[in-house]
């Protein structure tokens, strides 16, 4: 009766005890352990698979009953994933910690996307959508950003002082980069200077040529297109 009894008294002792087991998670051969209460922490596969072990297959040889019953908590468990485990830490991480991995503007694409792909797998919805927003935000980075292909723009200027000036201005505050410049038939000799083709001897200038019409100088500028420029005037050229 006394054994007895000692036995019912250590037994209502563990079963009050709050036990947080190791659990070793087989993610595609790579092993990780944990332990329960990081899984169950949000809603996720992995608290489906736990809570429903019975029902979800291929669980490895986790015990066949609900792991909330306290019997079942002492007992140090395995599961098995068929899944890639190369980005898997961070997918334990965020259930660790609910702090997704540092994104920058910098991060590959390709890492995000995937890290997307798991994610989503492992039911994790609110890391899923952080991905697909940082991914949206660096696909509208990359439609922005210049490209090598450049637009250019030829622009004629009047022949009055201050003229060519103010054009430069005036595209240069658009963005427009000046590549070359050179005077316009009938006004070369603005530019040339003294005893430059088309400058009377002795360097002096008529008026009444400089305001001629097709005198004036030739501005050329250019500007990178965007990316999505460069892909929108491709669809073009190819439905034409």
């Amino acid at each position: 009766m006394l054994i007895g009894r000692c036995f019912m008294l250590v037994h209502e002792y563990l079963s009050s005890v709050d036990w947080d087991p190791q659990i070793t998670l087989n993610i595609g051969g790579t092993r990780f352990t944990t332990t329960r209460d990081t899984l169950l922490g949000e809603d996720s596969y992995f608290s489906g698979r736990l809570n429903f072990a019975g029902g979800a297959g291929g669980a490895g040889n986790l015990p066949d009953r609900n792991l909330s019953d306290q019997s079942v908590d002492r007992v140090s468990t395995d599961l098995f994933v068929d899944r890639d485990p190369t980005h898997f830490r961070h997918i334990l991480n965020y259930l660790r910690t609910s702090q997704p991995p540092p994104l920058l503007p910098s991060t590959p694409p390709p890492f995000v996307a995937e890290l997307h792909l798991e994610a989503s797998f492992y039911g994790l919805s609110s890391l899923a959508a952080l991905l697909l927003a940082h991914s949206a935000g660096q696909a509208a980075a990359a439609a922005a950003s210049p490209s090598p292909v450049r637009e250019h723009k030829l622009v004629r200027s009047g022949a009055r002082p201050g003229e060519a000036e103010a054009a430069f201005k005036r595209w240069a505050a658009d963005g427009w980069e000046l590549q070359s410049m050179c005077a316009a038939p009938g006004d070369a000799r603005r530019l040339g200077g003294p005893g430059s083709p088309g400058t009377p001897r002795g360097g002096r200038d008529r008026g009444d040529e400089a305001d001629a019409p097709g005198g004036g100088v030739y501005l050329v500028f250019s500007k990178s297109l965007t990316r999505a420029d460069v892909a929108f005037f491709d669809r073009l050229m190819s439905t034409s």
